[in-house]
Parts: C-alpha cells; structure tokens; sequence
C-alpha cells in the first residue's frame, strides 16, 4: 500500500515503495503496445454490434489475434455517472482494436507511476486474446481475469501480451481482461436505492453478459467460461460465484489470493461512513437522493481524488503516533462519532463493495459474505494462496520500528482492536497461539510470525472457510499453495524485505505471466532460470486445464504433467504444495479452528461491558514481556467462576424466598372444624 503523509516525509517515500504489493495488490506498468511489426499483421472480426480491427502477436511459444480496447458499456459519464452501466451503442465503421484504452480513474495516494497512466471515467473496456493456427479444437473455452488493486487502482492492461499469449493462449484457450470502475465512482454508496453502490461490480456483470453474447464470434465457447482474479480481483470472483445475479454466466472459478470473507473485502460500514464523508465535505449531503446525485456528478475527478487522500490520510492517524520507548499511542479518527476505521491493515480498501440487500430483485450481495458463501456455493473451484502473503504490510511495520516510529512488539498492528470485541482477550490468545507464551523477542522469527499472523487473518483463514463451504456442497475443488520464489526476486520486489518467509502477495501471478510488471512498478527484466520456467509451465498447465476440463490433471501428448493434484476433500484436506519442490500437502485447519472458534467464543464472553476500543487502546505486548501475564491468563477462568458463583447464590436465595414464603402460607391456611 502506498501512504502519502505531509507530516511524515521522511517515509513517505520508503512506505510507497513497499506498500504497492500489501492485500491490495498494486500492478504499476508501462503498458505493452503493439508492435510495428505486429501491426501488419491485422486481423478482422464481426460482432453484433460491429467490425473490430485486432493484430496478431507472434510469442516465443504460440501467436495470437489480439483486439484491445473494445467497449462492453456505455461510457459512464455525465448522467451515468453514478449509475447502471448502459449495453454499448453499436458502431458504423471499423472499430480500431489495436491499442490499450485508458485505465479507469485510479485512487491513490500521490505516485509517479500513476500519473504516467491515462485515466478517465471513459473507460469501460476490454481486450480479448483468441488462439492462433492452434492443435486445439474449436470453441475455445474461455478466460475472464479480475483485476486487483483494493478496488481503488489497477486495469486490465496490467497483464503483459508476452506472458498472457505464452502461458495462457498457447494452451488453447481465449484470455479476456476487464476495467471496471473503483474507488468512489465504483463503490460510493448511501446503503439505499438511489446511490445504492456496487457499481464496479455491475460494470463485472455486464462485461460477462456480453462475453457470453459475444465470444462465439471470437471462436469462443460460451458455455465454458471461467472467470478468475487475483487479491481484490478475487474477492469479486468470490462474490460473483456466488451471486444470485450471475447464475448461467459462467461455469467455473479461479480465485488466487482472496475471498469475500476477507476483513477488507466486503465493508459496508466504513464504505457508507466514508461515503457519508465525501459527500459531506463537497456540500453533497442532502434528504433527497436525486438531489445528492445531480451534486455528485458537478464533482471533478480532482476533487474526489483529493478527499480520497484526505480519508487515507486520517486512516493512516490509526497507526503513526507519537511515541515513547515503551508504548505508542493509536490517534482516533475525528470523522464522525460513530467508529470509522480506515485502518491500514484493511488494504485501504476505503470504498469496496457491500451487503445490498436493500435493492431486492437488483442485490448482488443479498446477504453477508459467509452466509452468501455457504448457502450459494456451486461452481468448481480452483483457489489457493502464496504462503507469505502479507510480507510488503510487516515489512513496512519493521521499517518504522527501525525509525522509532512504532514498537513492532505491540500487536496492535497486526491484530487491531477494531476488529474485535473482548480485544485484549483476543490478543492473549493469539499471543498464545502463536507465540506459544514465549517472550515476544525482537529477532528474525518475530517477523516471521507477524507475517503469519497478518496473513492468515486476511487470506488464508477467510479461504478456509470459503473452502470448507464449496466442500459441504460436494463442488469439486482443487486447492494450492504457492510458496515459490528465488533471491533476485525477493531482491528487485522489496529492498527491506524480510528473507526466507515464503512468497510475497502476487508472486504467483509473476511466474504465470513471466513478468516482474505484473508487480514492479519499476517493470524490470529478469533473466528466468530453467526452474522458473518449470514453475510457469506447473501453475499455466493446471489452471489451464482446470479452464477446459474442470480438472488440473488433464493429460495429453503435448502437455504430460508429472504431478498429481488431488481434489479437497474431507478428511483427507490436500493441498497441492508448488515450491521447489511439488507435492500434495495437509491444508493446516486448527488455524481455522483457532480463529473460527476460539476467537469467536472469545468475542462473545460478557467479561466486558460492549465495546470496541474507541479509540484502540494500547496493547500490553512489548518486547521480552507481556505485561502482568500470569494476572491476565487467568482472568477468563476467575470472571467466568465468580459469574458462576454470583448465579448460583441468586439462586439459592430465589429458593430460600420461595420456600418462606410457601411456610408463612401455610400458617395462614384456617383450620377447618367438623
């Protein structure tokens, strides 16, 4: 994530490097343009709504007919601002597909290589790759891939033609990447029916509409689509998998990195509360929503960008502090006096999608995301992680301990109290749990276990739980975990980063597109050994098949894997593990049951009056010492005996009452004489 702060200057610009790759997955690119001599090789196709102009690209491994920037809406400006998006108008002359549109407008904080992207609120485009003089038999079955980026950045010409061609077409199948609109323009809400939200995922659903229109006529199969994403772009597979507005669209799903159970994915509260914010600042804010609505739409794209920073900013407030050698002090944000937190760990997710019941017959998100999940699960499922998700967000964290801005050992950071309730008793336990009641050390493995802490919370665990729901419903699954990467990856990525911790959020997506631009903003070259080709070959040839066959194992004579992947199931819980070496392995549960049980039992003991912390108190975690542990250890046990207790003499003294009060009427009963 990336974090411009006027007051802290000194490590804006460290904390923009690092933060590009945190839950949020930033891909900062130089766009890949069609080359000359691709240019004469043009290629031409008609659709319903007209004739697109395309080229074709010759890879190292296959070539391509590629069709750039074809509009699937209406342009969402002006009057749609803020609105459905409306079917395309068709065109007369030949629509030029030759080259990349702008990128939707992106929210972010102030960055050079954002301000080298063409943006604009025009921008409701994608580009489709079809197989070229192929073995493989027409239709094609078909790709669609969901961007990430925390719902506020990133476009679908993230993905490099070398890499999309090579590793995907090549396999016979027909890649399409989407834009949909973020930040504000896509999310901005009243949580009622008219600013009612969810517009970026519309703008999703409408793209899939027309694919499956559409995608015959580029020689696709339009019953055999499968939509995948990576990180946020994954959360909004996982909400559309299970949507009751996108049953019939596709038929199956890859989700790399996130789930709509995520703690950032889905945040009603905070996208209405910043919402409320924006609206507020820019005189907005009215009763009536059309009124509210003819405002928004006066704004300019500077001035939502603007107010954007001035959320982020705030939020930031959560985890920069004043210190001193023993505590820091966590700053309230003064928005509203309901809770509002921006806070970092959440990806600066400040405008994401929400529970939209409200809409009725319209809800794409008719119910909260686990419920959503466990009742709707239906199609089959490819989903998986990297096994050292959340290295950008700690290692940031170690970079302001080193500076004396934080004190790592204060979990706080990684466990934020907003997130709980009975928030110390929490933090026990998963001192407990992961620390396993050691002195919290400043050391090597102290990072190590706040990656797995922060991880696990965000990705893994919310996976979990969206696996064990697909499974309960008996819907072939196939899971992974990608845990591969080599020196001068972890080198060129991260300049602070923390060694040996497994891989980064988004290295798998380098390795499947065989290009540091999916994740560099810097778009190095890198020279790629004959085991990183092995692994590209592994992670392209089964999430391929798993495109065509709805298996990862299919075998042919041109693509003989060497590896089993078994499907999940209970009890058995395989994984395919893809590291330096490939092999199934367990899916480690008892985190699921740590974090689904315990912490949830703990969250509903009475041992507190209701709350929150507000603002977050300060944690008792310091380096080598948890403050009065034994005391606290033991405070569950002691609340929960004298409530006991206090129960049992209420009622021993309810009987002792009754029974008095049953002698004195017998006393009073008249004896009756014959």
């Amino acid at each position: 994530m990336k974090f411009l702060f006027t007051f802290f200057e000194p490590v804006h610009h460290v904390f923009i490097w690092y933060s590009s790759t945190i839950l949020g997955t930033l891909f900062l690119i130089t766009v890949a343009q069609p080359t000359d001599q691709d240019h004469l090789n043009l290629v031409r196709r008609h659709t319903s709504y007209g004739d697109v102009l395309g080229f074709v690209h010759h890879g190292k491994l296959a070539s391509a007919e590629c069709y750039l920037g074809i509009p699937y809406a209406r342009p969402p400006i002006n009057d749609r601002r803020f609105a459905y998006p409306e079917p395309v108008d068709h065109w007369i002359n030949l629509y030029n597909a030759t080259y990349f549109r702008p990128w939707c407008v992106q929210f972010w904080y102030s960055d050079v290589y954002l301000e080298k992207r063409e943006q604009s609120e025009d921008c409701l485009y994608l580009n489709i790759f079809v197989p070229r003089k192929t073995v493989h038999a027409k239709p094609y079955p078909v790709l669609v891939w969901i961007h990430g980026g925390s719902y506020q950045v990133g476009g679908s010409q993230l993905f490099p033609i070398n890499g999309t061609v090579d590793n995907i077409v090549s396999h016979g199948v027909i890649f399409v990447s989407i834009n949909y609109r973020l930040g504000p323009l896509g999310f901005l809400t009243n949580m009622r029916s008219g600013l009612f939200g969810n517009y970026g995922l519309e703008d999703q659903i409408v793209a899939l509409q027309w694919i499956k229109d559409t995608i015959g006529l580029f020689d696709g199969d339009p019953n055999r689509i499968t939509v995948g994403g990576e990180s946020s772009g994954a959360a909004s597979v996982s909400i559309l998998a299970t949507s009751p507005r996108t049953i019939g669209l596709f038929q199956r799903a890859v989700i790399r990195s996130g789930s709509a159970m995520s703690p950032w994915a889905i945040q009603s509260t905070n996208t209405d509360l910043n919402s409320a914010k924006l609206m507020e600042v820019t005189n907005c804010s009215f009763n009536d929503d059309k009124k509210t609505m003819e405002c928004l739409r006066t704004l300019s794209i500077s001035q939502m960008k603007n107010i954007w920073k001035l959320l982020a900013d705030d939020g930031m407030k959560l985890i920069y502090s004043k210190s001193d050698s023993k505590s820091t002090v966590i700053v309230k944000i003064k928005f509203y006096k309901k809770k509002n937190y921006n806070h970092p760990f959440l990806a600066h997710t400040y405008f994401t999608p929400v529970v939209d019941k409200y809409r009725e017959n319209q809800s794409i998100i008719p119910l909260p995301a686990e419920r959503l999940i466990r009742e709707n699960a239906r199609l089959p499922l490819m989903i998986g992680s990297t096994t050292g998700e959340c290295i950008a967000y700690v290692s940031w964290l170690a970079y302001l301990a080193e500076n004396d801005r934080i004190d790592l050992c204060n979990i706080e950071f990684v466990a934020p109290s907003f997130r709980f309730k009975n928030a110390e008793q929490v933090k026990q336990a998963i001192y407990q749990h992961y620390f396993d009641n050691r002195p919290i050390q400043h050391d090597t493995n102290l990072s190590h276990i706040l990656v797995k802490i922060v991880t696990d919370q965000n990705i893994k665990v919310p996976m979990m739980k969206e696996i064990s729901y697909y499974t309960n419903k008996n819907v072939p699954i196939f899971v992974y975990s990608f845990d591969y990467s080599d020196d001068k990856l972890q080198n060129m990525h991260l300049s602070f980063a923390m060694r040996d911790q497994g891989a980064a959020h988004g290295f798998d997506l380098v390795y499947l597109f065989q290009s540091m631009s999916v994740l560099d903003p810097r778009n190095i070259t890198v020279e790629w050994a004959s085991k990183d080709l092995n692994i590209t070959y592994f992670i392209a040839s089964t999430m391929t098949n798993f495109v065509k066959f709805g298996n990862p194992n299919f075998q042919t004579e041109s693509n003989k894997l060497q590896f089993h992947w078994p499907p999940f199931d209970f009890p058995s819980s395989q994984q395919m593990y893809i590291g330096s070496q490939i092999k199934p392995i367990k899916v480690p549960f008892e985190l699921l049951y740590f974090w689904n049980r315990t912490i949830e039992i703990i969250q509903t003991l009475s041992l507190q009056h209701d709350f929150i912390f507000e603002p977050p108190t300060v944690s008792n975690f310091h380096c080598g010492v948890f403050e009065d542990y034994e005391l606290l250890n033991y405070r569950v046990a002691f609340f929960t005996v004298l409530t006991l207790s206090l129960a049992m003499l209420f009622l021993l003294g309810f009987c002792c009452f009754l029974h008095v009060n049953y002698r004195n009427q017998e006393k009073n009963i008249p004896t009756v004489v014959e």
